[in-house]
């Protein structure tokens, strides 16, 4: 269950909410149309908007920012009342560049419950439960907004947005919808998803009578805490309302499903939209067969109509009540299933902790610690919605005071009037005194050394790095090393140092995988850290620790390592690079640790076939702008659109592929790599490269004879050929199949086979044509694809940049938006690459240096203050008492 925030351009942009609604009640009950919106929001009643949304309201509020009241109103003379516009008027603005920014009308937040509520609700015999799904789901939109109101409904002024402004009420058009988008086509059922879409005008009255743009930056910071309240809102009152009960998902951050939902109909339901997909692609290679181009959008929109068409069941007769034909496509007993997940005992806590309790406690700052090193007052609100029983409101800001007492704030600001307070970042004493120690260890004298009698082989920077780890004054070494910096190299001959002295290595990885191809590659004994942290992998006593991919380690990992490597009479070395992927849980010290005397870089670059691409790849760690005219300059930039990144970036990686190279493609996340994956999947077939369909995956796509695989578990149970387990993140090549579903795989480094069972198959194998940052992070390949679109962050898009050794591509999305107030409308290649160049995620910085950061920024704050003179309106806007 979750909130998701989209933007809405000023103009037609709000347009594919109106036009969703159904034209009859007949269209709407048949599924052929959605229920009018309606108004929300403490700001509706200034502009006399209550009720169903009008679509000419819609059209002067989120079109053009005008108070569709003053619309078309005359004079008793006959004269045209001007119309009021709230706040700037609508126009459009050129960058130097060229580039268009087009106004942002709204903010479009999106609340949806988990699938297994939709499902429940869409077929359910009997009305009253679905009703009681509707009234749950609505009062949980109800809280989510609330809250969004109360706590990013205001407006930011002054000198760089300084002086926050209070505003009197959000105004909101609320539009429910029933079905997944683009998964139905006219005549068809698409699948259930109930949600609903909040547009919030990006304008606010504030308390001066001023309309303002809405501090955007608030809606982003505070939704994931909104989604949060939601989710607990509509858990507590569906089961009030039905008695269902609710089981936690094995997520990271878990999830609750309802019991008693059969989960095949939740796999059905989201697995359909792949499907369609795959049906489109081929229509799509039709296409281009047959005309020799690229259909335009529209074309490419009635191509996506008629797969969804092609992909459906058979269509049900159009006087069949929506929920019917949902029902029609469930088996008698997964029916059965349905209809009695309700009225079963309600799980009073169902995982949820007392408010107040010591529990709670520990389970909020646990959950907070896997995942950064700092949080603002939204995290932690997000943390105890989850997490605590009897979810009011009330009750949860009640305990995010008392746990914030517990945090340390890393920007302290006294001043109401411009301190940012809802986005002051805390830690707690455990991390920051976890940091602490991690790079006071940089400074502690090593009790041991050994010589470096033989560099052979080695640059003079790997050199240094391996001298400093074997004989240098510090117990601690940090060894910061670009990619394709030699690092392996430099290893090998480090353990080489270490073994002639007779000092045991033991190097740890994060993943089982990258320890077995660290003992390939090097010949030194690799294990993972979780292993040690569960006693199978003991520290050596007098010996040498290395850590690889320290960067992506947490810190208070890092730090039990070190107190324990210590005391086992260890020196220990960190390898990895700050500028690559950090760690998902709190992290962000490797940056901190280069700053201390005793870090060692690797300076050149070794990994690349071109000389220029080694220098590019450095500007681009840098963060430096004059990377994108390197890259330009080469041909290595594609541009391309939402619709064209899939087939271009997999027609590129094909052409390698059947070269003979060994190809990647990296996206932003799992479920693009598995709509990409596909792409590639289909035109592999269409080349005559893979056999028969054989099974379905975890991604739900189709997995054939010849098709690349990767598991995604280990599995001790699995054994290969060679007598070695199979690992999460190994890739295979299918080989064949047999009739109990399962089959059998060679894995793609060493040879060996391995037999993989249906139920393994259908929950851990996924394609592995394409993969995100976190995989594609340590490879080393031939030829690298990178999409690149406006979550692509600096770090991600170096990972992706720097992969292969002959060529690496950006596909360059530039028909996506990226800014706050204003949308990049014709984007350039430039100017979206050169975006993600900046976009450098906050999150993985460790808290001390948050904190220095706002120490150092203080004295630009003070300026910016005695700069601010609030007075009458901005240049610009207009104001009228309303």
């Amino acid at each position: 269950m979750v909130a998701s925030v989209g933007r809405i351009t000023a103009g037609t942009g709000y347009e594919y909410l109106t036009r969703e609604v159904a034209t009859s009640r007949h269209d709407y009950y048949t599924g052929q149309g959605e229920a009018p919106g309606v108004w929300a929001g403490g700001g509706c009643s200034q502009l006399g908007l209550a009720g169903v949304v009008d679509p000419d309201d819609m059209a002067a509020l989120f079109g053009r920012f005008v108070d569709p009241r003053t619309v078309g109103q005359v004079l008793p003379d006959g004269a045209a009342v001007p119309e009021l516009v709230l706040g700037r008027r609508v126009s459009t603005r050129v960058r130097k560049d060229g580039s268009v920014l087009e106004p942002v009308a709204a903010f479009d937040v999106t609340f949806s419950p988990s699938k297994s509520a939709s499902v429940l609700w869409a077929t359910a015999s009997d009305p009253q439960v679905r009703q009681a799904v509707l009234d749950a789901h609505e009062a949980g939109v109800s809280a989510g907004l609330g809250y969004l109101e109360d706590n990013a409904g205001h407006a930011r002024a002054g000198v760089d947005g300084i002086r926050r402004v209070e505003g009197t009420g959000l105004i909101i058009a609320q539009f429910r919808h029933r079905t997944a988008r683009a998964t139905g086509a006219p005549g068809s059922v698409g699948d259930p998803q109930l949600h609903s879409h909040c547009a919030i005008l990006n304008r606010v009255c504030g308390v001066d009578g001023v309309w303002r743009t809405l501090d955007s930056k608030a809606i982003y910071r505070h939704a994931h805490a909104a989604g949060a309240l939601y989710a607990a809102t509509f858990e507590r009152s569906l089961s009030e309302r039905l008695g269902v009960s609710w089981t936690a998902t094995a997520d990271r951050v878990p999830m609750r499903e309802i019991e008693g939902v059969p989960p095949q109909l939740v796999r059905l339901w989201s697995s359909r939209r792949q499907q369609v997909l795959l049906t489109y692609e081929t229509m799509l290679d039709r296409w281009h067969a047959a005309t020799g181009r690229t259909p335009t959008r529209k074309e490419k929109a009635g191509l996506l109509d008629k797969a969804t068409l092609r992909s459906r069941p058979p269509k049900t007769r159009g006087d069949v009540d929506l929920h019917q034909a949902w029902r029609a496509q469930l088996t008698a007993e997964e029916q059965a299933a349905i209809e009695s997940a309700g009225g079963r005992p309600v799980v009073t806590d169902g995982g949820r902790l007392p408010a107040g309790s010591v529990a709670l406690t520990e389970a909020v700052f646990a959950s907070l610690h896997e995942q950064r090193a700092w949080w603002t007052r939204a995290h932690v609100f997000a943390e105890v919605a989850r997490l605590v029983q009897a979810p009011e409101r009330e009750v949860i800001e009640v305990e995010v005071e008392r746990l914030l007492t517990g945090c340390i704030s890393l920007e302290p600001d006294d001043d109401n009037t411009y301190a940012q307070w809802d986005a002051t970042k805390f830690t707690s004493p455990t991390i920051l005194n976890a940091e602490r120690r991690v790079v006071a260890a940089a400074g502690q004298p090593a009790r041991w050394s050994v010589p470096v009698n033989d560099t052979t082989g080695l640059g003079d920077d790997q050199a240094d790095a391996v001298a400093a780890i074997a004989f240098g004054p510090s117990f601690l070494t940090t060894v910061i090393g670009p990619a394709g910096a030699g690092k392996t190299t430099m290893l090998r001959a480090t353990a080489a140092a270490f073994e002639a002295a007779g000092r045991p290595v033991a190097v740890f990885t994060l993943s089982a995988a990258a320890a077995r191809v660290v003992t390939e590659e090097t010949g030194v004994p690799a294990t993972t850290i979780a292993s040690w942290k569960v006693g199978k992998s003991p520290l050596p006593h007098d010996g040498l620790i290395v850590i690889d991919e320290a960067s992506m380690v947490p810190t208070l990992t890092l730090d039990q390592l070190l107190r324990s490597a210590a005391a086992q009479r260890c020196r220990v070395t960190f390898v990895g690079d700050y500028a690559q992927m950090g760690a998902p849980e709190a992290g962000g010290l490797l940056r901190d640790l280069t700053a201390t005397p005793t870090a060692v870089h690797l300076t050149s670059v070794r990994r690349f076939r071109h000389d220029w691409e080694g220098e590019a790849s450095k500007l681009l760690r840098q963060r430096d702008p004059d990377a994108t005219a390197v890259y330009a300059a080469h041909a290595r930039l594609v541009d391309v659109t939402t619709d064209t990144a899939t087939d271009t970036t997999a027609r590129a990686w094909l052409t390698d592929t059947l070269d003979g190279r060994d190809s990647i493609i990296v996206v932003d996340n799992n479920a693009v790599a598995g709509d990409v994956s596909a792409r590639c999947q289909a035109l592999l077939a269409a080349a005559d490269q893979l056999g028969q369909r054989v099974a379905s995956g975890a991604d739900h796509n189709a997995i054939c004879i010849g098709d690349l695989i990767q598991t995604r578990q280990n599995s001790a149970a699995l054994a290969t050929s060679d007598g070695r387990r199979v690992l999460n993140r190994d890739v295979w090549h299918v080989t064949g199949a047999s009739a109990d579903g399962s089959i059998t795989a060679a894995h793609t480094r060493s040879g060996s086979a391995v037999v993989i069972p249906a139920d393994y198959l259908s929950t851990h194998v996924v394609l592995a044509y394409a993969t995100t940052i976190a995989g594609a992070q340590g490879r080393t390949v031939d030829t690298g694809h990178v999409i690149v679109t406006p979550r692509t962050s600096a770090s991600a898009l170096y990972v992706g940049m720097t992969r292969g050794r002959h060529t690496n591509q950006a596909y360059v999305v530039t028909d996506s938006h990226d800014h706050d107030e204003f949308e990049l409308g014709e984007r350039t290649l430039a100017t979206a690459f050169s975006a993600a160049l900046s976009r450098d995620p906050e999150g993985q910085k460790s808290a001390t240096a948050i904190g220095i950061e706002w120490q150092r920024n203080r004295r630009h704050r003070a300026s910016a203050r005695q700069g601010d003179t609030p007075g009458p309106n901005p240049a610009g806007c207009l104001h009228a008492s309303i």
